[in-house]
C-alpha cells in the first residue's frame, strides 16, 4: 500500500509507503518508506519527527529549493537508509538538539551546501555515514580550518558516528585542521586539492584515507 500526499503541513502515521510534498513534515510508517521529492520553499521536520519503525523502510528527503530545519528526529529502521539532498547553493541543514539515526546497518547520506550541527547527533549505527557538499563546493574540517561554505568544526565532528564515515566528494578543495577532535571511526576524506594541518585518530581506529587530487601536509 502506498499514498501520495501534498500539504503545507503534514502529520501522518501509516503502515505503507508515503510519497509526500509538505513544508512541515511529521511522518511515521512501519513499511514501505517515507519519500519526499521536489520540495521547494524549504522543509521543517516537525516535533514528532520522521521515522520508519519496521520493515527496514528507508527515508528519502529531497529539497529542490530552500533549507532544512529540524525540530524532531529522523530515524530509519534496520537496514533502511536515510538520504537527504538539499540541491541548491546556500541551502543549509540546521539541527540544534535532534538526531538523525539508523537503528541498524542502514546508510545515511546527507548532501547540502552547508551544515549547522549545534547539538544532537548523526549516527549511522554500524552502517556507512556520508556527509558531502554539493559538487565543486569547498570544505573545511576542524575549528581551526579555513572558512569554507561547507565547514564542520571540532564540536560538529564529535556529533558524527557510524561503521565508517566519509566526508566530502571530488571537486572542491579541502582544508583540515581538527586540533581539538580525535576521530575514532574509519574515516575517508574525499576532495580536490587538500591541505592537512592537524588530523588526529586513536591508536585503535581502523583507518584514515585521504582521497585527493593534490595533497599538502603541513
Amino acid at each position: 500500500w502506498s499514498s501520495d500526499v501534498c500539504s503545507s503541513d503534514l502529520s501522518t502515521d501509516t503502515t505503507g509507503a508515503l510519497d509526500i510534498s509538505a513544508a512541515t513534515l511529521d511522518a511515521t510508517t512501519s513499511a514501505g518508506g517515507v519519500y519526499l521529492r521536489d520540495q521547494t520553499g524549504g522543509l521543517a521536520i516537525g516535533a514528532s519527527g520522521v521515522d520508519t519503525t519496521a520493515g527496514n523502510a528507508p527515508i528519502e528527503l529531497t529539497v529542490d529549493a530552500g533549507s532544512l530545519t529540524m525540530s524532531g528526529d529522523i530515524s530509519a529502521h534496520g537496514t533502511g537508509s536515510i538520504d537527504i539532498l538539499l540541491s541548491t547553493s546556500s541551502a543549509d541543514l540546521s539541527n540544534t538538539t535532534n538526531n538523525i539515526s539508523s537503528t541498524g546497518t542502514g546508510a545515511i547520506t546527507i548532501t547540502a551546501d552547508s551544515l549547522t550541527l549545534s547539538g544532537g547527533s548523526v549516527n549511522a549505527g554500524t552502517g556507512a555515514l556520508t556527509l558531502q557538499p554539493l559538487a565543486g563546493t569547498n570544505m573545511s574540517l576542524g575549528t581551526a580550518a579555513g572558512a569554507n561554505t561547507f565547514k564542520l568544526d571540532d564540536t560538529e565532528l564529535g556529533l558524527l558516528s557510524g561503521g565508517s564515515i566519509t566526508l566530502g566528494q571530488g571537486g572542491g578543495t579541502v582544508d583540515i585542521n581538527s586540533a581539538g577532535f580525535t576521530f575514532t571511526d574509519t574515516l575517508t576524506v574525499v576532495g580536490g586539492a587538500m591541505t592537512v594541518t592537524k588530523l588526529s585518530g586513536t591508536e585503535d581506529r581502523k583507518s584514515t584515507r585521504l582521497n585527493s587530487s593534490h595533497l599538502v601536509i603541513s
